[in-house]
């Protein structure tokens, strides 16, 4: 902290934002993303040079209206469906297990419902919370 303290606030941020920018030029996506990395980094650093020089508060850096040509994300259905198989898998572990403990079939089958139940939960508390993302 001493060493940044040394140091003015503007060479900081331009050191930084140069330093963040020479690792992005350096990636083999470059070539498909620079064009926005770039400018991002030069909204950044000069909105940092404007907080660090005492000009008050930056301005905003999101974009005032949606992006042309963006769209919804779609929903990954083998992340949907793998969601419920794990908790599949997981109730079928605990009624093998209780079957090897001797345990009642009452008991199995309460398992396995819960387990139905949690699986089917898990996929809807999933599939909405995409839905969500989408609309958003």
């Amino acid at each position: 902290m001493a060493a940044v303290r040394a140091h003015a606030p503007a060479a900081i941020v331009r050191d930084i934002c140069d330093e963040r920018l020479r690792f992005l030029q350096s990636l083999k996506t470059w070539a498909v993303f620079g064009g926005g990395w770039g400018r991002r980094v030069a909204e950044v650093k000069a909105a940092a040079l404007q907080m660090a020089n005492g000009q008050g508060a930056a301005p905003s850096l999101t974009p005032a209206a949606a992006a042309p040509g963006r769209g919804a994300v779609p929903v990954e259905i083998g992340a949907q469906q793998g969601t419920a198989g794990a908790v599949v898998a997981v109730g079928a572990v605990a009624a093998r297990q209780a079957h090897a403990a001797g345990a009642r079939p009452l008991i199995i089958a309460v398992i396995v419902f819960a387990t139905v139940a949690a699986a089917i939960g898990a996929w809807l508390f999933w599939r909405g919370r995409q839905r969500r993302k989408q609309e958003a």
